[in-house]
């Protein structure tokens, strides 16, 4: 099209309505309003399991949430920011590739394990100058001890095997899903989730209000895209395309 037509289409009497709609904007309230039903509903479904409201499957993430619902009153402990990572994960896949990870948070060992306080944080010059068979020492032993098996339990996870972790036996939950929840959670290794659980200990709303506000964020976004893609075809941003 003629930089002509478009002056013209833009400026004439054929060109947009002065009330032509903003797909743009549009796109952008209807994705984050989307998305905000859809936190909800899974905030209503955290706020049920952790109070006993509801009867999740003990083996899924919600049923992991359960289990660790009874440390949230326990700032500083292991468990109090594990319980705000599983929110915070549950809000972004709900109860996708969640593999059996309920059980492994479910064990005794690992009761024991989120009782205990989370421990400090290693400098990172520390970091860098420990060998990885090493790498625990900075901090809390049972922070490390969970991190270091929830992370072994995703791997076996990926590669479809029994593991061995929190002493005792898990089988692999199959599928192509959960294998993929394995890489995804084998991605994360036990030093980022120790740090993660020691931070989240001392602050538990931060990962669940930063997974919230990536979400809405990255929901908005995509609907303004598909709201400004709805109006290029539709000629409502000022270009009357050539049929």
């Amino acid at each position: 099209m003629s930089q002509e037509r478009r002056s013209q289409s833009a400026g004439s009497p054929s060109g947009p309505r002065p009330n032509t709609p903003d797909y743009h904007t549009a796109g952008q309230v209807a994705g984050g309003a989307g998305v905000t039903g859809l936190l909800l509903a899974r905030l209503r479904q955290q706020h049920n399991a952790g109070t006993g409201r509801s009867s999740p499957v003990p083996s899924s993430r919600l049923g992991a949430l359960q289990a660790a619902a009874k440390f949230k009153g326990m700032p500083g402990s292991v468990g109090s920011g594990v319980y705000s990572g599983i929110s915070a994960i549950h809000m972004i896949l709900g109860n996708t590739m969640q593999a059996h990870i309920g059980d492994v948070f479910r064990s005794s060992k690992a009761q024991q394990l989120m009782a205990q306080p989370a421990g400090g944080l290693p400098s990172v010059s520390s970091l860098r100058r420990t060998p990885m068979s090493q790498m625990g020492q900075g901090f809390g032993p049972a922070n490390w001890a969970l991190a270091s098996g929830e992370h072994s339990y995703w791997g076996a996870q990926m590669r479809n095997m029994t593991s061995s972790v929190m002493g005792q036996t898990f089988p692999p939950a199959g599928g192509v899903g959960n294998q993929i929840g394995g890489a995804i959670g084998t991605a994360f290794r036990p030093v980022m989730r120790a740090t993660a659980q020691s931070i989240a200990a001392r602050n538990p709303y931060l990962f669940p209000v930063i997974a919230v506000a990536g979400m809405v964020s990255g929901s908005a976004w995509a609907g303004g895209h598909v709201g400004s893609t709805v109006g290029r075809r539709t000629g409502s941003d000022g270009v009357t395309e050539h049929k």
